[in-house]
């Protein structure tokens, strides 16, 4: 057994269950090749779960039989009509479409009749991602790592300078490429299958089944099988989203290895951001005793941005490490080979090993996202006697071997003789590939990782206004996004009749150019401003609807002026009221009590600035009384204000845009002005309708949630036992 068994379920894991078979694939040449065999065994169904996707990427490039990706997925349903493939792909962020294969190419090439489904998954808080790495077989062989089934990973472990199959769609070479996968067999891929199976339904609605096949999918013959009957724990982390509970199990089992951890801690990461685990191993270096601890990582991350945020954070916490280590303890390495170019491997994988026990795979990085707001999944195996921790020290020994250019089996025999990873550098001498020294800069970083640009750059949580949304009721969303569509609606078609009529028709002695620029003349006028401000304030007390005094704000001054005018005039006479609910505040509490704008009045208080930005954007009640609410609040002038104009912001800014297209194509009426205004309504409505199908699915997946959070309570008591 472990000295401290690590990995217990409903903390540092969600579930232990046997493998019956597991291998370690290094590299996405092994990867891809292992998973082409198995996908060919399959008899009834293969599931993807990814970052990314793309339909054209090469299984094996050196082989043009094999094709690519969707060609493997066609051969494959037309010789077995019972397969069925389904794929979910993370709904990714807009900065990401340049470098996507173009969705609807994607569901062409899937398109095998019934038996591909591709879904885009998008069930998750505001700035996360979908970031699990996760392909299972009939339910019976599952794939869990860092590599994506996409363009820009495939490579050997030799990571030649000149590789033929390591080229991109368009035909163009990428740097070498170094991941990881963990393969395993038996009962923990029937829990890694309810993984899947609960974010198949969180994003499409749909139920899937597990399967019951009396003759379980073929261990591919060519892949060797490196542990038989071991225990295997699943590692989640899971955001806070409607209403359910984060889970960080990853970032628990970082803490407890590095905590427990006697020998020796080896992590190979993308990035170093974390601020738990740089927390947890500052202290572990400051002790007289304790572990030795090497980091390898990419020299560099990979384009600009990525280079001036989440590296220069990284620089940083190096710094601080050695800093710390005053007992020398820690290397920071990166893998080299004098046969590149500019002589570094693009290293992308989530690794850790602690003390021939731990071995941890999966998907996620030492990042703030993949400890607390990223979807991420991970594979541990701990080593429970001799022969388990010989599989440990083999893993390790052929990964060093692999970036040392050494012998993994000389490796492995110091690591037999309890020497550390630190240790066994002396071995790579002047190899051409080896784990060379990481020097920093800590003083380029823009940001320090402790500062709040920090956050917004590397997140470990939802927003507050994510966590606002949650917390408000969504049926009174939904409700508000639906009036909000209506009245939009309302008035693009009022002021257009009305400017039609007043244009062409009988609507008046003058047209709708002297009419504007009657109105225009206020603007040079000394009491045009003032006048404007007054009505806005005058408005509030009389309940009068402050959207249509946007309208006559754009018609009267410049764009520019017309949205100052908007939002001062806006918030004056939010302050207005807020200081006579103030005032009246205990005898408006009682007036209101047992209402609706009972839980309104709940809603400011408990979120403050977020709250009232998101009743602007969501109007559950007219504009003058929320404002009297909040002044019955405990909410702050401060946040009371800064809310209201984060809320109002964006409504002022389109209605002032569309009144200024709508006014110039009236009034200087041409294909390019018409259509520009057309166009603007059209995304201004599609804009709102896309928001309330956002809200409309939110609250289905809150029901859902509730329902499996449940589940998952009772599941893990059952593995507790």
């Amino acid at each position: 057994m472990p000295r401290t068994q690590r990995l217990r379920p409903g903390q540092t894991c969600w579930r232990v269950e046997r493998a019956d078979r597991l291998a370690f694939l290094i590299d996405a040449k092994d990867y891809y090749f292992a998973l082409l065999q198995t996908m060919e065994n399959a008899k009834k169904r293969i599931l993807v779960a990814g970052w990314d996707f793309d339909s054209r990427v090469e299984l094996d490039p050196l082989k043009d039989e094999v094709g690519s990706f969707s060609d493997v997925l066609k051969r494959l349903a037309q010789a077995n009509s019972d397969l069925q493939i389904q794929i979910l792909s993370w709904d990714y962020a807009l900065i990401y479409f340049g470098e996507r294969e173009n969705l609807t190419s994607t569901k062409l090439a899937l398109k095998v009749g019934d038996s591909v489904d591709f879904e885009l998954d998008d069930a998750h808080p505001v700035g996360a991602s979908h970031h699990q790495k996760i392909v299972i077989v009939d339910d019976s062989i599952a794939f869990v790592g860092g590599i994506d089934l996409t363009h820009g990973r495939w490579d050997t472990s030799a990571h030649r300078e000149e590789e033929p199959g390591r080229r991109l769609p368009n035909g163009e070479s990428y740097k070498p490429f170094h991941d990881l996968e963990m393969m395993v067999q038996g009962p923990v891929v029937k829990v890694l299958f309810e993984m899947w199976q609960q974010r198949w339904h969180q994003a499409t609605g749909k139920t899937l089944e597990p399967l019951e096949i009396q003759d379980p999918t073929a261990w591919p013959k060519d892949v060797e099988v490196e542990a038989t009957g071991v225990r295997v724990g699943v590692a989640r982390t899971l955001p806070a989203y409607l209403g359910r509970e984060p889970v960080r199990e990853i970032e628990k089992l970082h803490v407890e290895v590095i905590r427990g951890a006697k020998r020796y801690l080896y992590f190979e990461n993308q990035y170093y951001t974390s601020r738990r685990v740089h927390a947890e191993l500052l202290k572990s270096l400051s002790k007289p005793r304790g572990p030795r601890i090497m980091l390898v990582l990419p020299r560099q991350a990979g384009d600009w941005l990525e280079q001036n945020t989440m590296n220069a954070l990284r620089e940083r916490n190096i710094a601080d490490l050695r800093s710390a280590d005053r007992h020398g303890r820690l290397e920071v390495r990166y893998a080299h080979s004098d046969r590149l170019g500019d002589g570094w491997i693009n290293l992308h994988s989530k690794v850790f090993v602690a003390d021939d026990e731990i071995v941890k795979i999966g998907s996620s990085n030492l990042t703030n996202r993949s400890m607390g707001l990223d979807t991420e999944c991970d594979l541990v195996f701990e080593a429970r006697d001799e022969d388990e921790r010989q599989v440990v020290r083999r893993f390790l020994a052929r990964l060093l071997g692999e970036h040392m250019g050494v012998d993994p089996e000389g490796i492995r025999e110091r690591l037999e003789r309890s020497q550390t990873p630190n240790d066994i550098l002396a071995m790579q001498k002047d190899s051409p590939r080896r784990l060379e020294e990481l020097t920093v800069d800590p003083d380029a970083a823009y940001f320090d990782p402790k500062d709040a640009g920090a956050e917004i750059i590397d997140p470990g949580e939802p927003s507050e206004v994510e966590q606002a949304v949650d917390d408000w009721k969504p049926s009174l969303l939904i409700r508000a996004s639906r009036s909000r569509i209506a009245r939009f609606l309302i008035i693009v078609i009022v002021a257009g009749g009305l400017a039609a009529y007043w244009q062409w028709g009988t609507g008046g002695q003058w047209s709708a150019g002297e009419i504007a620029s009657k109105f225009r003349a206020l603007e040079q006028s000394p009491w045009g401003l003032a006048g404007a401000v007054g009505a806005y304030l005058l408005s509030g007390l009389v309940m009068f609807p402050v959207t249509v005094l946007f309208v006559a704000s754009a018609i009267t001054f410049s764009p520019v002026l017309a949205f100052i005018v908007s939002l001062l005039g806006s918030v004056g006479s939010a302050l207005l009221m807020w200081a006579i609910g103030r005032g009246v505040g205990g005898r408006l509490a009682q007036g209101i009590e047992g209402t609706r704008f009972e839980s309104v009045r709940q809603f400011i208080e408990r979120r403050g600035v977020w709250a009232v930005a998101l009743l602007r954007l969501f109007p559950v009640a007219p504009f003058a009384l929320v404002n009297l609410l909040a002044g019955a609040t405990r909410v702050s002038l401060g946040a009371y204000t800064l809310g209201t104009a984060m809320g109002m912001t964006p409504g002022i800014a389109g209605i002032i845009a569309a009144t200024n297209l709508a006014s110039w194509a009236l009034l200087e009426p041409s294909f390019v002005s018409i259509g520009l205004a057309i166009g603007f309504v059209v995304l201004f409505a599609f804009s709102l309708l896309r928001l309330h199908g956002w809200l409309k699915r939110r609250m289905r997946l809150r029901k859902d949630l509730t329902v499996r959070g449940a589940m998952d309570v009772g599941a893990v008591r059952k593995t507790s036992r």
